[in-house]
């Protein structure tokens, strides 16, 4: 089974005409969110195409079951002088919406074998999030240590600059730990094959 992420950014920057306390944040925020969709498989030769069905299409390969979708929400906050603009506060946000399938039948070895099957998938998908969140932990500590710039707007630039960089570090690391566990074959989850 292919386990796929969807990496999303949000930005935002405000502007502190005066001087500053603001504290920059020691660590980034996170909120964890559930979607579950419902998948009904008759017997256990059923699970993995039910699964496939109802999991994530994606264009680019093989169907998964279940997905770790994260965003990165930042904002610093500027002051500025007559001769720079330098960050004085940086916030990092990680939002983690895990997208799990739920199984519901009454055949009894197909429960058992999803009761035994979902807690790898769990745990594969929040070792996903635990690299999102090293991500964040790498944004935040970046922006709060940017460099002042001759003006705001080219602050910001930078600050965006930094995000991109560090998202794109990120889809590496996902798809290197992916390719490393094999979709998650190596910590014990079944790889279900369509055949046509």
């Amino acid at each position: 089974m292919i386990l796929r992420r969807r990496i999303i950014l949000r930005a935002c920057a405000t502007l502190l005409l005066t001087a500053s306390s603001a504290a920059l944040s020691d660590s980034p925020g996170l909120t964890e969110d559930y979607l579950y969709f419902s998948v009904f498989p008759e017997d256990l030769n059923d699970l993995g195409p039910a699964l496939l069905a109802a999991g994530t299409k994606n264009s680019l390969g093989p169907a998964a079951i279940a997905e770790t979708l994260s965003r990165h929400d930042w904002s610093i906050d500027m002051s500025y002088t007559s001769s720079e603009c330098r960050v004085v506060g940086a916030r990092v946000t990680l939002e983690i919406t895990y997208r799990l399938p739920r199984v519901k039948t009454t055949n009894n070895d197909v429960n058992q074998a999803w009761d035994d099957l979902f807690p790898r998938i769990l745990n594969h998908e929040r070792q996903h999030k635990d690299i999102a969140y090293e991500v964040s932990e790498q944004i935040l500590k970046e922006l709060s240590s940017l460099r002042p710039a001759r003006d705001c707007d080219r602050l910001v630039e930078n600050a965006g600059d930094v995000v991109s960089r560090l998202h794109a570090v990120e889809r590496r690391r996902q798809r290197a730990f992916d390719k490393r566990t094999i979709g998650g074959e190596t910590e014990g989850i079944i790889r279900f094959e369509v055949y046509e």
